[in-house]
Formats: C-alpha cells, structure tokens, sequence
C-alpha cells in the first residue's frame, strides 16, 4: 500500500511540470470565455440609463446608442478572429508556439485596456469597438497555438486528458463572465478580465518552447532542455 502510494506521488512529481505548463497556457482559453460572457452583462450596463430601477452611473455619454452600434459591438470578436485565424500559422511556424501565445496575451491584454479606458473618455465607442476587434484576433491566434502547445508539451498517454482543460478553462471563462457581470459594471469587469492574460504572460515567462518546434528548428540542445524540464520521453 506504502509503495502504491509513493508510486502515485512519483508519477505525479513527473508529470507536474506538464500540468503547470497546460494550467499556464490554457488560461488563453479563460480569456476567450470571457470575452464570450462580456457582451450579454455588459452592453445593458454601458447602455442603459436605469438599471433595475436605479440610475446607471456606468452608462456612457452617449447612450442609448443605437441597434446597429450595439450590434457592431457584439459582433466584432468574431470579424477579428477571422483575421487571427487567417494569421496564426506564421508565428507559430516561423516564431514558435511560445512566441505565439506571447502575442495573443499581450493583445489580450492591450484590448481589455483599451475597452476599460472607454468607460472614463468621451470617444469610449470608438476605443471599445478597437478593443472587442484586438480580442477577436487574439482568441484567432491563442485557438491553435494554445492546443498545439499542450500536445507538444505532455507525454503521449496524457494528451487526451490534458486535450480537454482548455475546453474546461472557456467553460468557467463564460460563467465567470456572467457571474462577474451580474453585479460589476461593464469597466469593472473589463478590469477584472486583465487578469488571465496577465497570468499567461507571467507563467509564459518560465516555461519552455515546445521541444518539437525546437527540434523542427533544428535547435536540438534547446530542445533537449525542455524535454528535461517537462520530464519528457523521446
């Protein structure tokens, strides 16, 4: 029973690197559920002069704004992650997976940014519909490169298991988006939302690039040394 035990927590020690790597890139997927939820709670509390029966102090100068304005604003992520889609081979064949998802989080966060300052300028519209295109073209380029990360980054038999957090990951992004947006104002959310493309970025920084770009690159020693830290079997 005591070898059984240690067995489980030696096989769990191997593979922990995996885990933290999949945990770290998936949190792209946290952020496309986010933006997915956003619209639904947001667009009434920037849109509506009363809420509930209350004054809406979040509502912006201009509103309401008119059903085509409102229809852009929701529809906008999925006009830029056509873009995104269209693009992401390049960084991920010629810069890596990595570099790839480097990308998408800095756009992630540089479109949370700009829809957050839209709730304290007079152009807010403008700035808004900039920012719901960057996330469109982020949830574009994080899709693949976050998949095609996880499958280089986890041995064989844990594929299939580790396939399905970043499906789980979108799943909670919506309903935190939704539970969030029930009681935080469309800005406050849009703050709270910076937080999972910050983790991305900050964990990217110690992770390694996936050991088959690296060998496809011929930078064998490179890959040699993710292969150790990722505790993975040629």
């Amino acid at each position: 029973m005591e070898s059984e035990s240690r067995g489980r927590l030696h096989q769990f020690r191997c593979i922990f690197p995996q885990i933290v790597a999949t945990l770290i890139a998936s949190q792209s997927y946290l952020s496309i559920g986010l933006i997915r939820a956003w619209a639904s709670t947001s667009v009434p509390s920037l849109n509506l002069q009363e809420l509930h029966g209350v004054e809406n102090e979040w509502a912006l100068d201009q509103a309401p704004l008119g059903p085509d304005l409102i229809s852009w604003i929701v529809s906008t992520p999925p006009l830029g992650a056509i873009v995104g889609s269209l693009i992401s081979s390049l960084p991920l064949n010629y810069l890596g997976r990595k570099p790839s998802l480097y990308i998408s989080g800095f756009m992630f966060l540089l479109a949370y940014g700009l829809i957050s300052i839209g709730g304290s300028v007079e152009s807010s519209v403008p700035l808004i519909l900039c920012g719901r295109i960057l996330c469109g073209v982020a949830v574009g380029i994080s899709c693949p490169a976050a998949v095609i990360y996880i499958s280089e980054i986890t041995q064989p038999s844990l594929r299939g298991t580790f396939g399905c957090i970043p499906a789980l990951m979108l799943a909670l992004g919506v309903l935190l988006g939704y539970v969030g947006g029930s009681f935080l104002s469309w800005t406050q959310l849009s703050y709270a939302s910076l937080a999972p493309p910050s983790v991305l970025l900050a964990g990217l920084l110690f992770l390694p690039e996936s050991p088959v770009w690296l060998k496809k690159s011929e930078k064998h020693a490179a890959a040699l040394k993710a292969m150790i830290w990722l505790n993975l079997r040629d």
